[in-house]
């Protein structure tokens, strides 16, 4: 009883702050929404990253990080040519669309033929142990052989090696022993590489490879594009440069089939149809709330007013978002959604209480009747909501934490909109209107005996009296 008294009249208590400052709470709260929209605007980007899901926090994500410092970005768009027959069409197609992709603007990496030099570059990623550890050891004679000298030169420079072993090598240690005797191995071998049946030797020259799939059919054009982080699609512009030139090489070489694939391809396109279904769905769930609203309601103005002071918590919620975390992933894009399905309902609540007081008080008391009534509740069921998303702040992963601050925020945000903005708007709409006498919506109860036993009128009084009366004398 107590806690109920002190709880009525904290209600009593804002709604007649609201009363009198009615029009200092719309300009305030029009105000503050302007400029955390427009905040928001300016500075909340997007992080279309996958993994920025994860969180730097965690060991494998900085191991992660570091292997892509050292290998780069190995996720390549893939252009797959297939020959059906007409190998020499298919040779002339993938050395086409090397050229023409690489000189598209934002200069593209691309990879379709393996020349000799990325062979050696390579080269060295193949080898085992054993033969790194070689290689390492002759690494003097590798600037000789990157001359070109020739196979007499070679063989000099071989020779003069297996010299100054001979005659030097008692003063030297056991490390340059092996290193001059490497050396003088690796010159002589790469000299006599002209014999029959040589062994492979770095100075023997390679012919160009394609990059070809399982099977050796297919052939390979990898691609790895600019990529821009700040939109969903990551690489929508250069994806649409690229398909441009695959669909020119195809119209110039009919007897060749040729077709995109990739995972940034297959996440480009699934990313450009969530934006585009997330920005259908928000505004069709906007648009359908807002007419059941009005339907069940069965009036247009007050409804209206709700979703303005929903509008108002979702730009206050997009500044806060923007000055906190400063970003939207692809988790906490879809915070609208929540705030749509949830933060919505909190002015149905207000709305319905307010019309059932409207039909038998004046706006002022109607607003008492709908803070003593429907705000507790708001705020209960807007507490348990706001926890809920708040606790996924305690998970390992960046992408939920994000989601749960944003979205718990919000319908926190939400819910003292529907308490202090929709309140002063009703007031303002109402300021002049004494009572409304309006038929009630399809799920309202009358206000009449509930609030009073004795407000029914004359009828009802006598009625209530010798009800009394019965009960008394059958007692």
């Amino acid at each position: 009883m107590i806690a109920g008294r002190r709880r009525r009249r904290g209600m009593d208590r804002l709604a007649a702050f609201l009363i009198r400052r009615t029009r200092i709470v719309v300009l305030a709260s029009a105000i503050l929404a302007v400029i955390a929209g427009a905040f928001s605007w300016n500075h909340l980007g997007l992080d279309a990253d996958t993994d920025a899901l994860i969180g730097e926090g965690q060991p494998y994500m900085r191991a992660y990080r570091q292997f892509k410092r050292d290998f780069g970005d190995l996720e390549y768009l893939i252009v797959v040519v297939d020959p059906r027959g007409d190998e020499a069409a298919a040779d002339r197609a993938v050395r086409e669309l090397s050229s023409r992709l690489a000189r598209l603007p934002g200069s593209p990496t691309v990879h379709g033929v393996i020349d000799a030099r990325d062979q050696h570059r390579a080269g060295t990623w193949s080898m085992d142990d054993e033969r790194m550890e070689g290689l390492h050891t002759a690494r003097a004679a590798l600037p000789v052989l990157a001359s070109d000298p020739g196979a007499g030169a070679l063989l000099q420079a071989g020779e003069e090696r297996l010299q100054t072993l001979l005659e030097r090598g008692a003063a030297m240690d056991s490390v340059r022993q092996r290193e001059t005797a490497a050396e003088a191995m690796m010159l002589l071998r790469c000299a006599l590489g002209g014999l029959p049946d040589p062994a492979p030797s770095l100075a023997d020259p390679l012919p160009d490879r394609w990059l070809l799939a399982d099977g050796g059919r297919l052939r390979l054009v990898l691609v790895q594009p600019m990529k821009d982080y700040a939109t969903l699609a990551v690489i929508e512009e250069p994806l649409r440069r690229i398909r441009a030139v695959i669909s020119q090489v195809r119209r110039e070489h009919p007897s060749v089939e040729i077709g995109l694939t990739g995972k940034p391809v297959l996440q480009a396109d699934e990313m450009a149809s969530t934006d585009r279904d997330m920005r259908w769905a928000s505004g069709v769930a906007m648009l359908l709330c807002s007419l059941l609203f009005m339907a069940v309601f069965r009036g247009i103005k007050r409804p209206l007013l709700a979703v303005a002071a929903f509008a108002m918590a979702a730009a206050v919620t997009s500044g806060l978002a923007a000055l906190t975390v400063g970003r939207l992933n692809l988790l906490s894009v879809v915070f609208m959604l929540v705030l749509v399905g949830v933060g919505l309902d909190y002015g149905i609540h207000m709305v319905a209480r307010y019309l059932e007081g409207l039909r038998h008080l004046g706006p002022q008391a109607s607003v008492r009747h709908m803070m003593r009534k429907a705000l507790p509740s708001v705020l209960s069921g807007a507490a348990t909501s706001v926890g809920v998303f708040l606790l996924a702040m305690l998970v390992p992963m960046q992408g939920l934490r994000e989601l749960g601050w944003i979205s718990g925020a919000g319908l926190a945000i939400c819910a003292v909109a529907m308490g202090l903005t929709l309140p002063a708007l009703l007031l303002w709409l109402d300021r002049r209107a004494a009572r409304e006498p309006l038929g009630r919506g399809l799920f309202e109860e009358p206000l009449a005996g509930r609030l009073d036993p004795w407000a029914g009128g004359a009828a009802t009084r006598h009625a209530a009296l010798l009800a009394a009366s019965l009960s008394r004398v059958g007692a």
